[in-house]
């Protein structure tokens, strides 16, 4: 057990933990909507953590209004490189009106995914080059997006370690990207993200989504505590 951060310390933390969370009332996705209630307190602890957050959902039992059974924060490194490879918006702009003329497709709609055959088409015969070349740009970001996620990762091991293992409950950093959520089979996770659910399937998560909501505000207290120096 740590000793607790000093006084002056602790007050400037909590400040910037404060202007964190007023700064949070202010976030806004595409749609005009502001963060879930249940998801500003995780969001906040985290940033002020230097985890910096993309997107999150405190989960909801409405599958019509959203299609998040269960709670999930999204981290990523800010400023991502609009070109992950040299010359890549150039090489695929080509690309598609090439395809666009030869099939008499519309352009903007080739390049919004329609036709859709078409639009992976180009997208296969491009990201599957061998020519390709990383800009020093990219690399630099994927390398700080690395060490975020084993950070990451780090502290939600050290959080499950403390804690009873369950099937569905207990919380996992899902391999694709940076994504704290509810751990679940595989195929489970899948037919959500397809919208294959049947309805048995969304009245089962809708049964694991409070306790999925607790692990997860159990995990948010355990990173005040490490960020207070309480751990």
């Amino acid at each position: 057990m740590k000793e607790n951060a000093p006084v002056s310390e602790r007050t400037e933390k909590e400040k910037a933990l404060h202007d964190m969370l007023a700064e949070i009332d202010t976030w806004v996705d595409g749609l005009g909507r502001g963060l879930d209630g249940g998801s500003k307190e995780i969001v906040a602890i985290m940033n002020v953590m230097g985890l910096s957050t993309e997107q999150s959902c405190e989960g909801h039992a409405d599958f019509e209004v959203s299609h998040s059974l269960w709670p999930w924060i999204r981290l990523a490194i800010p400023d991502k490189p609009e070109e992950r490879f040299v010359g890549e918006l150039d090489a695929l702009d080509k690309a598609y009106k090439i395809v666009s003329e030869q099939n008499g497709v519309d352009l903007d709609d080739l390049m919004h995914g329609e036709p859709e055959d078409l639009y992976w088409q180009v997208q296969r015969e491009f990201y599957t080059s061998e020519e390709l070349q990383k800009t020093p740009e990219y690399v630099d970001w994927e390398e700080k997006e690395a060490l975020l996620g084993e950070r990451v990762r780090s502290l939600v091991d050290e959080f499950n370690a403390d804690r009873d293992f369950e099937a569905g409950i207990s919380l996992v950093v899902d391999g694709v990207g940076i994504e704290v959520r509810s751990n679940m089979d595989k195929e489970v996770y899948v037919k959500a993200r397809d919208l294959s659910f049947t309805d048995d399937d969304i009245e089962s998560a809708k049964e694991l989504l409070p306790r999925r909501q607790e692990e997860m505000r159990a995990f948010m207290e355990f990173l005040m505590k490490k960020y207070f120096g309480e751990i």
